[in-house]
């Protein structure tokens, strides 16, 4: 993996965590909280794809976002990410030098 200086980390992630809460019917609803977490990372294309639903044809979008591991210890593959009006899924976390110095998520962005 090449190296990343931390200049290149120029953009700006909210984290918001996964919780669960109550509707007014007694039913738990999934919902995300912003933990007042900001991460400072890389966002890179990895792809597309499209997928037919019963609500129509979905887009999927998928990135690469490296962030410092000092910074990433609070993102949790739960964990959702914003960046501007922007709304980031986590697939998958790694180290791939085993280094932990930068860690990459595999993140996907739904466009319907």
């Amino acid at each position: 993996m090449a190296r990343i200086k931390a200049a290149q980390l120029r953009q700006p992630f909210e984290v918001w965590n996964r919780t669960t809460s109550v509707d007014e019917f007694g039913a738990r609803v999934l919902t995300f909280i912003d933990s007042t977490l900001i991460v400072w990372g890389s966002l890179e294309a990895a792809g597309a794809s499209e997928s037919m639903e019963k609500d129509g044809v979905t887009h999927v979008r998928r990135y690469r976002i490296i962030l410092r591991a000092q910074e990433a210890a609070n993102v949790l593959v739960t964990s959702r990410l914003i960046y501007g009006a922007r709304t980031f899924e986590i697939d998958g976390i790694s180290d791939p030098d085993e280094r932990t110095q930068m860690i990459n998520l595999t993140v996907r962005e739904l466009i319907t």
